[in-house]
């Protein structure tokens, strides 16, 4: 985001997180790389817990020993 509605933007999304508030991320030379990694952070938290939400461990568990059940017995 090489703009200044870009950065508005940025700021605007990361607000409810309680970020940046009262530091623009051009007030200093590593500010606007911090600020891109947070909203990336959190944007990539939030696809983990969505997919996290997806996952069952008494599925995985049936996986596991349907693969248990199928191996010969020499392999036992």
């Amino acid at each position: 985001m090489n703009s200044k509605l870009g950065d508005c933007a940025l700021l605007a999304q990361l607000k409810p997180l309680g970020i940046a508030q009262d530091v623009h991320p051009m007030s200093h030379p590593s500010g606007r790389p911090a600020v891109h990694a947070v909203a990336h952070g959190e944007k990539m938290a939030v696809q983990g817990r969505k997919r996290a939400a997806l996952f069952s461990w008494k599925r995985s568990a049936q996986l596991y020993l349907d693969e248990i059940l199928r191996l010969p017995l020499s392999r036992l």
